[in-house]
């Protein structure tokens, strides 16, 4: 057997039963997309979550610590792992805010 269908497993069992939520989830999303675009007053639809990014590298390394707990232990999450990643850290809105600096803020 391959080894991603060892591992695979479907949300409700099944690929088709996966795909309908995956569906209802893509209205729901949609859903809040139109919502935002009409509160914000935006000509076209937005990202649904995380409009602006606070900072973003491309260049970092992901490592976990020796002692890693066994119970954090899963995957590719092992005791002196490391792996290179891109790391996009951002607020929750869906909406795109004016950046403001610190004497705009307090004043």
């Amino acid at each position: 057997m391959h080894e991603m269908e060892q591992y695979e497993q479907y949300v409700s069992g099944s690929p088709e039963a996966e795909r309908l939520i995956f569906e209802r989830l893509a209205r729901d999303l949609l859903r809040v997309q139109l919502k935002v675009k009409e509160r914000s007053g935006s000509a076209a639809i937005q990202r649904t979550f995380h409009a602006k990014a606070v900072v973003g590298v491309e260049n970092a390394r992901l490592r976990f610590h020796d002692d890693l707990p066994d119970a954090l232990q899963t995957g590719f999450a092992r005791p002196g792992a490391d792996y290179p990643v891109t790391v996009r850290l951002s607020n929750a809105s869906g909406v795109r805010q004016l950046s403001r600096t610190r004497s705009q803020s307090s004043g």
